[in-house]
């Protein structure tokens, strides 16, 4: 999984790695089955491999092991391991507020949010939410030198529309990209200081 994090693999052969690893984790029961090392870079490993989907699967994943499993099981904090809290209730004698697992957070930043820097010091950022995901709201923010850059996006019940609230920090400008089978009302993909409130509308198949 590293070796194709790393693009360490020759383009003959990444097909092949990458099926084996979808192949591994549906063999685990659609669960991940990776520690320190490769955890920050599984998810962007198939969602750039086209396995998306399977990458939310994990990502929403409730039984061990599992992000959501301890949030399931009371958790505020990450876990040292994945089963610190086993479903009887019986506490391991590791870390209760451990970062290592919770690099996940940085995946969600800049799949689902989406929240980057395009110019140093975020002078120009990009927010691009994941309306197409399957979460029907996320709320983000980053503190950058020139003030907080936030986004909050909710969809409605059918799907069809989402609310895009983004919060612009003085002195510089964000711009708001969407999927392509969304479109903005109104029309605008500059956006200045400010908050800006504006609605994101579902293309229908003719539009796209």
């Amino acid at each position: 999984m590293l070796a194709l994090a790393f693009d360490m693999v020759t383009s003959e052969r990444r097909a092949g790695l990458v099926d084996r690893l979808v192949e591994l984790i549906h063999q685990s029961g659609d669960h991940l089955d990776t520690g320190f090392p490769s955890v920050p870079y599984l998810l962007d490993v198939l969602w750039d491999n086209d396995h998306a989907d399977l990458a939310w699967t994990l990502l929403l994943q409730d039984a061990i092991p599992s992000w959501l499993y301890e949030v399931r099981m009371g958790a505020t904090m990450i876990w040292e391991s994945w089963n610190a809290v086993h479903p009887d209730g019986t506490v391991d004698a590791v870390s209760m507020n451990h970062y290592a697992f919770g690099c996940v957070v940085d995946t969600m930043m800049r799949r689902i949010a989406v929240i980057g820097c395009v110019e140093p010091g975020f002078r120009v950022s990009r927010v691009a939410p994941d309306l197409s995901g399957r979460l029907d709201r996320c709320a983000a923010h980053v503190l950058t030198p020139y003030g907080r850059l936030a986004v909050d996006w909710r969809r409605d019940e059918d799907g069809r529309t989402a609310s895009v609230v983004v919060d612009v920090p003085t002195s510089t400008t964000a711009r708001l990209e969407l999927p392509t089978d969304w479109r903005l009302e109104p029309d605008s993909a500059e956006l200045g200081a400010g908050r800006h409130e504006l609605l994101a509308i579902r293309r229908r198949p003719r539009e796209r």
